[in-house]
């Protein structure tokens, strides 16, 4: 995985003689629009899709989350087309849409108090950090390491707590500045890379996944104040 990574910056970094570079404002405008896609795909899933989300065996459905959603991946990241990409994606969007309908009927569904508020924040926070993102690139630019240990060392903390039926609060909100803080460090380096469609739709992947991230932290943290 680690290669691929490697690969797929470098690719992103590099200006073939096919690749249709777009207007920076396109590029942009592109990006959060595949965002956004993603993000109201998910909701209708959540508010439309319950039902067929419950009727699905739970082990297969998180099963076929991690197979899809990391098929998902691996193909944005080895993909030179924007559309084979944007498939990618999908199959990445629709199974974490469907298991994230399953986690806020744990919160009482959809239209709960505890489910807008953490909408409300997740988006606040979301949109000062892409703001903070193009207005502090140089701050950005100097965590990215620090950002991945971090990461690294919350999924152990995590599955260690699992193990060992451990919940701790302060993990939640660790990890809400950890996601907070990928939603600018990766707006940062989405303006860094060429402005192709392709790499459009791979950097939407990415903030997608810091989005859901930051939402469901922040959830589990209004969960536990209400409770």
């Amino acid at each position: 995985m680690s290669n691929l990574l490697t690969k797929r910056k470098k690719r992103r970094m590099q200006k073939n003689e096919n690749d249709k570079i777009l207007s920076q404002k396109t590029y942009n405008a592109l990006f959060g629009i595949v965002v956004l896609y993603g993000l109201i795909l998910n909701y209708l899933l959540c508010a439309y899709g319950v039902e067929f989300a419950m009727s699905i065996n739970p082990v297969i459905l998180i099963i076929s989350y991690l197979i899809l959603g990391f098929l998902g991946i691996i193909l944005s990241i080895v993909s030179k087309k924007a559309i084979v990409s944007f498939i990618g994606y999908n199959l990445l969007v629709v199974p974490s849409g469907l298991v994230l309908s399953l986690v806020l009927q744990e919160y009482g569904g959809i239209d709960t108090l505890v489910v807008k508020q953490a909408f409300l924040y997740t988006s606040i926070i979301t949109g000062v950090m892409i703001t903070s993102g193009v207005l502090f690139p140089s701050f950005f630019a100097k965590i990215g390491r620090i950002l991945f240990v971090a990461l690294f060392g919350l999924f152990i903390t995590e599955i260690i707590m699992l193990i060992f039926n451990i919940d701790n609060i302060l993990v939640s909100w660790i990890g809400a500045i950890i996601y907070s803080l990928y939603i600018g460090y990766d707006i940062y380096k989405s303006q860094k890379f060429k402005r192709t469609a392709d790499n459009a739709v791979d950097c939407a992947v990415d903030i997608y996944l810091d989005i859901i991230g930051l939402f469901l932290y922040i959830l589990d943290i209004f969960g536990e104040a209400n409770d």
